[in-house]
């Protein structure tokens, strides 16, 4: 049978002391978390507890913030240097003209040179390959083209 039916011989004085002493032990339970409740949201405990450990996170706050700080200031005044306004104002200055035609006609020759100058080469680097494909005359593909296609075995 099951684990129930053992208990059904015993006595009511012996049910009600097991129900006594399980009770007793629900109390000290709930009392302990009672305690650990009030230790947990205390916190002048707490912080004698984790006192170091305060410490540094408040050091590491300070040391941040302090050097945001002079981080700014140091930049302001490398701002504030009479060099760097000189710099400044003669940057904000300085007006960058258009292009004039003068210059859009010298950009498209010399665009016009490169390309010329490409082709030249293409056609050194191409001149065996015309010439084995003329020698050939037989209609049979360049040089070239050989290579990749594959002969009769």
């Amino acid at each position: 049978m099951g684990e129930g039916t053992s208990r059904v011989n015993e006595s009511a004085e012996e049910l009600e002391h097991d129900i006594e002493r399980l009770r007793d032990g629900m109390t000290k339970i709930a009392h302990e978390l009672d305690v650990r409740r009030h230790e947990l949201f205390d916190w002048r405990l707490q912080l004698r507890r984790h006192s170091t450990a305060v410490l540094i996170a408040a050091g590491s706050v300070v040391l941040l913030a302090g050097g945001t700080v002079a981080l700014t200031l140091w930049s302001k005044s490398r701002r504030e240097r009479p060099l760097n306004r000189v710099k400044r104002v003669w940057e904000a200055a300085a007006v960058k003209p258009e292009p004039g035609v003068g210059e859009k006609v010298l950009a498209a020759a010399a665009i016009a040179l490169i390309g010329v100058a490409a082709k030249a080469v293409a056609e050194r680097l191409f001149a065996p390959v015309k010439r084995a494909a003329k020698q050939a005359g037989d209609g049979a593909a360049p040089l070239s083209r050989q290579r990749f296609t594959s002969s009769p075995v």
